[in-house]
């Protein structure tokens, strides 16, 4: 039996349908497509584009059903493929967005675009060597993809290919030297390395070109804290909070440089403040009982360690640090419980009374 073949007013109707999705009315659109499906259910190009609409929509299990249903009668789709695999990945179905750009790059072998979604992909599978080969092939094709540059950088530091990583950074720098986000990454490989001043002048620079960065202004204060430059560290703490005041761990990290202070009251004030932002933010808690045990208010540290333990039972350093508080109140026997527990979730732990 020949296939179908629509009628004038159908084909108006698919016209109608494209020039409202041109135009934004994705809703109006899908309710035409809708309509022409049920006349012609097997049809490759209508299910692709209510597909399409779907995922537009924020219905990406439908979207991504009727894509399957297109590819399976027409693999052949390049668009339909693209958009398949994008919304596989974005419900973290990873090793399918993976087996999409697979085939995205079957019938677009010479597609950056492909190379560099299926690396992403792969990395969110922690699959870093084929990702790395996907960046490459990727800067074969367009050696002027910034992105790309450092995505392949990040990829080789999670490798620790440091010398390779290093290069990757510098070269990145050198072709777009007015990339913020190169020198801040850049600098939080040195700061891995242990080369912190270096990190320092990277994070220095990423500011430089865009004095807004929280993330770089936070890793610029955690560099500091590394050299126990600890006034340097709030200042960079307290900057990136003056543009992200809800940041609930650079309030941690701004009370633990305060903490290095002595300045223990305003310590326990940012932890408070990291708290109330995230209620089970188990370091920052912990923090607290930590500065509280240097005030000597015992009882508040135990509060503080027993409310970690109840949110993470393996946090072994709140073990230890609950049977050093009752082994100061010579709760011997508690303190030793304590201890047995640290020790039973690490047997190489140190710090046990």
């Amino acid at each position: 039996m020949k296939p179908k073949k629509p009628s004038a007013k159908q084909l108006a109707l698919l016209q109608q349908a494209r020039a409202l999705q041109q135009a934004g009315l994705v809703s109006d659109a899908a309710v035409i497509y809708k309509k022409l499906l049920a006349v012609f259910p097997n049809n490759p190009q209508l299910l692709t584009d209510l597909g399409t609409i779907e995922l537009q929509l924020g219905n990406l299990p439908q979207g991504i059903l009727l894509l399957e249903r297109s590819l399976a009668l027409s693999p052949r789709q390049p668009h339909a493929v693209t958009n398949l695999g994008i919304a596989l990945a974005q419900l973290q179905r990873f090793p399918e967005a993976v087996a999409s750009f697979s085939q995205l790059i079957a019938l677009t072998p010479e597609n950056p675009y492909a190379y560099k979604l299926r690396g992403n992909a792969r990395r969110e599978i922690q699959q870093f060597q084929l990702a790395l080969a996907d960046f490459e092939q990727v800067l074969a094709l367009n050696p002027l993809d910034i992105e790309a540059r450092l995505t392949k950088a990040q990829t080789l530091q999670y490798l620790k290919q440091y010398p390779q990583a290093i290069t990757a950074y510098e070269e990145l720098i050198a072709l777009q030297p007015d990339f913020s986000e190169a020198y801040n990454h850049y600098g939080n490989l040195l700061h891995e390395l242990e080369r912190h001043e270096q990190a320092i002048a990277n994070y220095d620079k990423a500011i430089a070109l865009r004095p807004n960065s929280v993330d770089a202004l936070n890793n610029r204060g955690l560099a500091c804290q590394s050299l126990q430059q600890f006034t340097a560290a709030l200042a960079s703490f307290d900057q990136a909070l003056s543009f992200s005041p809800d940041f609930f761990e650079l309030h941690n990290n701004r009370g633990l440089a305060l903490y290095n202070l002595k300045r223990y009251q305003e310590a326990l004030a940012s932890y408070e403040t990291a708290i109330a932002l995230n209620p089970d933010f188990v370091i920052a808690i912990f923090n607290c009982g930590v500065t509280f045990q240097a005030l000597k208010d015992y009882s508040a540290a135990l509060v503080c360690y027993n409310k970690v333990i109840a949110l993470q039972p393996g946090f072994t350093e709140a073990h230890i640090n609950t049977g050093n508080v009752l082994h100061d109140l010579q709760r011997f026997p508690e303190a030793i419980a304590c201890f047995d527990r640290a020790i039973a979730l690490d047997p190489q732990v140190s710090g046990c009374l």
